[in-house]
């Protein structure tokens, strides 16, 4: 868990963080053939639902081209 401690005053309080990073490819127009290669970056963390359970949400979240 210390590798989310740098999260846990500044984002989230002290709640249960993750951090989930994905890498693809993305086309934005169907007629182009060129596709463009991202990563993104998503902080989440759990809060309580209005139910009484956790829930996640996003925190931060980062999305970059790669060219």
């Amino acid at each position: 868990m210390s590798l989310f401690t740098c999260f846990e005053d500044a984002i989230t309080g002290g709640q249960t963080t993750m951090t989930v990073t994905v890498m693809g490819t993305v086309k934005y127009d169907s007629n182009k053939p060129r596709q463009d290669a991202f990563t993104q970056t998503f902080i989440m963390t759990t809060q309580q639902s209005a139910t009484g359970g956790l829930s996640w949400k996003i925190a931060r979240d980062c999305f970059r081209l790669i060219e």
